[in-house]
């Protein structure tokens, strides 16, 4: 499966268990494609294209390069964060990107 967790009001860490074969992870957040990560034992990710005080859902699965085309894993199930406010004059929340 997959985890999130907030790490602050900008920025949702994701981490997921290895998966022998997999070249590389596809996320989707919010139920479309959103990141590649390539490489088979590269398992976290760093999503900071966010707004503060806003839930994201999150689901990953493994991909592998058999003869140039993708083969796709099962998607894990969903995980969610929500993203924190700022301290009030430390920060500004900022728009979604």
């Amino acid at each position: 499966g997959i985890q999130a967790v907030a790490a602050a009001y900008n920025q949702i860490n994701l981490a997921w268990a290895q998966i022998p074969q997999a070249d590389g992870y596809e996320i989707y957040r919010d139920g479309q494609w959103y990141q590649t990560v390539w490489g088979g034992n590269n398992c976290s990710f760093a999503d900071t294209a966010i707004a503060c005080g806003t839930t994201y859902t999150y689901k990953v699965r493994p991909l592998r390069n058999v003869d140039g085309a993708p083969v796709y894993g099962e998607f894990s199930v969903d995980a969610s964060a929500v993203t924190s406010l700022p301290e009030i004059g430390r920060a500004s929340c900022r728009e979604r990107v």
